[in-house]
């Protein structure tokens, strides 16, 4: 019975979500194939789990704000589609929106408090640990842990895209915020695990070659 309960916990709709979001950095790290599943499945079990509760929020500032930036980004597309010289692509706005889904899932999943955001931190954590000593190995001895090679950029498993350093610097924030939580009863620990982390993230993006992500973080 408790194994019966257990299969049932793993195949519930909520826990599935929470699977899917946590694998969101991994699923970076795969490519861009890999990103528009994920998003795609994270979209669908949203939309099954909270229906109608996803628009309820639409007289809120953010979902108003948000609601005119998609509004005008595929306005803007279309007025360029009919009038411009050079025809944009349309359908690309158009499927633009399943962000716009994405974000009312996330916000619907984290108001109904389904999600344990420490988990996600910790992902987010080793994720951009495991990229940043690849990169530094990459840039050290020529190759990766897989046996890239390293060109103008060092990229890690990301191979010829030169996106490392904008990943590290978009999820070593979340990873920042894990460390407080990690060593939540060592202060010494947390304030060193601080400084070691934030510096490998720091040396890491400067040996990446992504001059704008170094800026940003």
């Amino acid at each position: 019975m408790a194994r019966i309960n257990s299969i049932r916990h793993f195949f519930d709709f909520r826990n599935l979500l929470n699977i899917l979001i946590y694998l969101l950095p991994i699923s970076f790290i795969l490519g861009n194939y890999i990103i528009n599943i994920n998003l795609l499945l994270i979209i669908f079990f949203g939309l099954l789990i909270y229906q109608n509760k996803l628009f309820e929020i639409r007289e809120t500032k953010e979902f108003i704000i948000l609601f005119l930036f998609f509004a005008i980004l595929l306005t803007s597309s279309f007025i360029e589609y009919v009038f411009g010289e050079q025809k944009s692509d349309l359908v690309k706005s158009i499927l633009f929106l399943r962000f716009f889904i994405f974000i009312l899932v996330v916000k619907c999943h984290l108001q109904f408090q389904n999600f344990n955001y420490i988990i996600f931190l910790k992902v987010c954590f080793f994720a951009t640990l495991i990229i940043s000593l690849d990169i530094i190995l990459q840039y050290s001895s020529g190759s990766n842990v897989l046996g890239y090679t390293s060109g103008v950029y060092n990229s890690s498993f990301f191979k010829s895209e030169a996106i490392a350093g904008g990943y590290i610097q978009r999820f070593g924030i979340f990873g920042l915020l894990s460390i407080p939580i990690l060593f939540q009863s060592q202060k010494k620990l947390t304030v060193l695990f601080l400084i070691i982390y934030s510096t490998l993230l720091t040396v890491a993006i400067i040996f990446s070659g992504n001059r704008m992500p170094l800026i940003m973080f």
